[in-house]
């Protein structure tokens, strides 16, 4: 995690908008950052309507490492997306893919991007004109649906240690270390971050790092309620499940939705930036009401019937203070040693090492069990990193959970001593 600010900037940028189909509300927030890296978009009618056919598209970008990227993609995905020729026939998973892939190599060819540092993450969502929903994602970011109050996730976070990601980044010569590509970049897909795509040989897909996004479908159901898009400073606070259930409450009380949002990103924020990045990043949240047919005043009493009568997943009725004593955010855990998406954070950091950010973090690949080596090696580092900041050295054994790292890894590989020599941070921001 970056350095903070001595309080949180907590003025919001808010829009809602509505038609016959759909009605959302966005909101974002700086927070305790030192500055806002968001950005975001959202057209009710993307490139031309014909015989009926109008097609939507939200989105959100998670800068780091520097907005000017994220901005950029803010600007320019759905550009791309609508220009394209798939776009017009109406192939939304390949017009999606290409959209993300030309906004990349755009970037690099702009020679005000040369040198630039950044990157983004991007999910976005297009609503065809049955209420189908094609979502691309490449990135931690994440687009979660209220099917019947239950949380159904419509993508899927690329974090280096899923099993798929590392094999490429190892294939394309980088290495997974702390969890963090090249030991420093905290997910493994993104727009942008150039520095990990260098290779001459391999094509923009298979690079260290790829913007290329995985692409879900979601048929329309009646059950369909709404859709949350929403950057990691939610969903490393806030399980996917919590956040349906904060938006889905808040709905049968009245509250329109671009106040939810508000309302989620203060839920979200740190009482103080003593979280280890935790409840401290920049916040932008994105709700998609989902009408069928429905105007929006009926939306709304038809959300708080089901609500109020338990009709699906019955949700709690009262929410979840991440930051009340004894609860604590997701991830706290980790909050102590440090932590954060994107770029940097120290080379202790256990957020990876614990699977902070979320329970959908993982591919279909991934188990539930904590890496008990990845944390192991963690805390070793960490302690070696303090004790250089304290100008001496700490000698102390972190013990594996049961005493035994091959109960937790196939192979039973030996693990490295804690380094002894001076070491350099990742850049941080």
């Amino acid at each position: 995690m970056g350095q903070t600010l001595s309080e949180p900037v907590c003025e919001k940028h808010t829009a809602f908008a509505e038609d016959d189909r759909l009605a959302w509300g966005v909101s974002e927030m700086q927070g305790w950052r030192l500055t806002m890296e968001d950005a975001h978009a959202h057209e009710l009618s993307l490139g031309e309507e014909t015989a009926g056919k109008k097609t939507s598209f939200f989105a959100v970008y998670d800068g780091h490492g520097g907005s000017t990227v994220a901005r950029f993609a803010g600007d320019t995905v759905h550009s791309r997306l609508a220009a394209n020729d798939a776009f017009k026939k109406r192939d939304f998973e390949a017009a999606l893919k290409r959209a993300f892939l030309e906004t990349d190599e755009d970037l690099r060819a702009n020679p005000d991007f040369r040198g630039d540092p950044s990157g983004c993450t991007a999910v976005s969502a297009i609503f065809t004109e049955d209420l189908k929903i094609i979502c691309a994602n490449a990135g931690d970011s994440r687009a979660v649906m209220s099917l019947g109050g239950e949380a159904k996730p419509l993508s899927f976070d690329h974090k280096p240690t899923n099993k798929s990601e590392t094999s490429r980044i190892v294939a394309a010569g980088g290495f997974v270390e702390f969890g963090r590509v090249n030991g420093n970049l905290a997910l493994s897909r993104a727009l942008g971050d150039f520095e990990f795509k260098q290779s001459t040989t391999l094509d923009p897909e298979h690079q260290i790092v790829t913007a290329d996004p995985d692409i879900t479908v979601h048929e329309h159901t009646s059950e369909d309620e709404f859709l949350v898009i929403a950057c990691d400073g939610i969903w490393d606070v806030l399980t996917s499940q919590q956040v349906i259930d904060f938006v889905r409450r808040s709905v049968a009380l009245g509250k329109p939705l671009h106040t939810i949002a508000e309302d989620l990103m203060d839920r979200c924020l740190a009482p103080d930036s003593d979280w280890g990045g935790v409840g401290c990043d920049n916040m932008t949240a994105m709700i998609i009401a989902i009408k069928d047919g429905k105007t929006t005043d009926e939306w709304y009493a038809w959300m708080k019937e089901r609500v109020d009568s338990g009709v699906g997943y019955k949700t709690p009725t009262e929410m979840v203070d991440p930051f009340s004593q004894g609860q604590g955010p997701r991830g706290a855990l980790s909050a102590p040693l440090g932590g954060g998406a994107g770029r940097g954070g120290p080379p202790g950091s256990l957020s990876m090492a614990l699977g902070a950010g979320g329970d959908e973090d993982d591919d279909e690949d991934d188990g539930e069990e904590l890496d008990l080596p990845a944390i192991q090696k963690a805390l070793q580092a960490r302690m070696a990193e303090l004790a250089r900041e304290e100008g001496g050295e700490v000698e102390a054994e972190v013990e594996m959970a049961d005493g035994d790292a091959s109960a937790a890894k196939e192979g039973n590989e030996e693990l490295p001593e804690a380094p002894k020599t001076s070491m350099s941070p990742p850049t941080t921001i």
